[in-house]
């Protein structure tokens, strides 16, 4: 099932198709089951803001694959241990937070890539069945891989960036991206979509597609960025699915 979803997933990439997932936040396993059961493509762990364990990380790609849906992982930060722990418990990709441009990308990359075509270290894990499928999992996995775009650095690499191999999606933090041209959230702000419009050109008809955080769960909104060109977009999160739905707007 494994290789299967990786692959379906790389071919509606490939065919320009849009890829919609959420995050999970919570360590709530019941949480992940309803969204995994929702028509997701893919829901992702979210170590870098989500009170998440790496327990419970294993736990969460569990529920996730048995639902039949693509389970990935934000790591907390670019760093080749945590990138070893997501992929060694069975995470089937990383999106990868707070990179500083093209030498970083490239090192965390290989550190997610397994030999002899990366550098990412080897043993006996949950991923390969503790070793019963050892062989399989060396010859056949190819982790999606998806920087996230955060800072200005790392947008005056992207055309060398782009060029790395591996990368499947160049993923848009809105929240930490405008706070680093100092509109921290101010998504209308003239600033942040001259940024934005210009990060959708780069990529126009490349291989590499453009994905982006909504972070409000509406539908309308959801339209307008798969027009505008984003392919890879994560609708919110649990937790602000949760918080949005019990609001009680009724006045005593």
């Amino acid at each position: 099932m494994k290789y299967k979803l990786i692959t379906n997933f790389r071919k509606k990439i490939k065919s320009n198709k849009p890829l919609i997932g959420t995050w999970i936040q919570s360590a709530s396993c019941t949480n992940a089951e309803i969204l995994a059961k929702n028509g997701y493509d893919w829901i992702a762990i979210d170590m870098e803001h989500g009170q998440i364990d790496w327990k419970s990380h294993e736990d969460l790609i569990r529920t996730i694959e048995s639902c039949g849906v693509l389970p990935l992982t934000r790591v907390s930060k670019p760093s080749a241990d945590d990138v070893k722990h997501a992929l060694d418990s069975g995470s089937y990709g990383l999106i990868i937070p707070n990179m500083k441009g093209f030498k970083e990308t490239k090192n965390i990359l290989e550190h997610s890539i397994l030999p002899p075509n990366g550098i990412r270290g080897v043993g006996f894990c949950r991923a390969n069945n503790y070793g019963k499928e050892f062989e399989e999992y060396m010859r056949e996995f190819k982790p999606i891989l998806i920087p996230m775009l955060e800072n200005l650095d790392f947008f005056k690499d992207l055309n060398e960036i782009k060029k790395i191999k591996n990368i499947d999606i160049i993923f848009l933090g809105p929240y930490d991206f405008s706070a680093s041209i100092n509109e921290t959230g101010k998504f209308k702000n003239k600033k942040f979509k001259n940024y934005e419009n210009k990060f959708l050109k780069i990529f126009n008809n490349d291989k590499i597609k453009t994905g982006i955080h909504l972070v409000s769960p509406n539908q309308k909104s959801l339209k307008k960025m798969i027009s505008r060109g984003f392919r890879f977009i994560a609708l919110s999160t649990d937790t602000q699915f949760l918080s949005t739905a019990s609001e009680i707007k009724i006045k005593f």
